[in-house]
């Protein structure tokens, strides 16, 4: 949670240095061309267009936190595949192991590329008996964390050092921008963001499932 929470405030703060630019002179200037209507209409476009994006990007990644905040149940089904949630099949090659609560009821499943980093969580229905489920993830996973040494960085004390590593040249980017005119640090505000998000999202996947993108495709070329 903690590497979602950083890599959502660098969003924050890459989107403030776009709404910092709006001081900034535009590269040409309305009064440069009174009568050419094409030009400041594309003017306008440039921009309300980036501005539109950052919010959206903006907007995107603070919907997570906030969907929190909305206890509704999610459904899990098992099969000889994987887990099904939310209408995506998660194999069971992605996981290392899991482990039940019985006093909270929470399940958790573990990361097969970090071990030690719960990639699902999920709170169990009172109606479902803990040893049931457990009996049948036996089938298919271990109950304890696997034996043997792994690579140095396949860690979940590695996830937060490497968002940071990535969000803040994109960070430091948008206030570089910052100098320049108005068109050119909103549109670069945007390509920046856009990226941002995309690297970000890889990197919670990768430590998370192995894979640097989560997606329907992906489950399904992991079977």
């Amino acid at each position: 949670m903690t590497a979602i929470y950083l890599h959502i405030l660098s969003m924050s703060l890459l989107s403030s240095a776009a709404l910092g630019a709006a001081v900034n002179a535009p590269a040409f200037p309305s009064f440069l061309f009174p009568t050419d209507i094409t030009q400041v209409i594309l003017t306008w476009i440039a921009e309300g267009g980036s501005l539109a994006f950052i919010g959206f990007l903006l907007g995107t990644s603070i919907a997570y936190p906030l969907s929190k905040l909305r206890r509704s149940s999610v459904h899990l089904s098992v099969n000889e595949e994987g887990i099904l949630r939310g209408g995506m099949l998660l194999p069971w090659r992605w996981f290392s192991h899991f482990t039940i609560d019985p006093g909270s009821g929470i399940l958790r499943l573990y990361s097969d590329f970090a071990p030690d980093l719960p990639a699902l969580t999920s709170k169990l229905p009172e109606a479902l008996d803990p040893t049931v489920l457990r009996g049948t993830l036996q089938k298919y996973l271990s109950n304890h964390p696997p034996v043997g040494k792994r690579a140095w960085f396949r860690s979940r004390y590695l996830l937060v050092p490497t968002m940071i590593a990535t969000c803040l040249p994109w960070v430091a980017s948008g206030w570089f921008f910052n100098r320049l005119t108005r068109e050119l640090v909103l549109f670069l505000c945007a390509v920046s963001m856009m990226l941002l998000a995309r690297f970000g999202v890889a990197v919670i996947t990768w430590f998370g499932f192995g894979i640097k993108k989560l997606t329907p495709e992906a489950s399904a070329a992991s079977i």
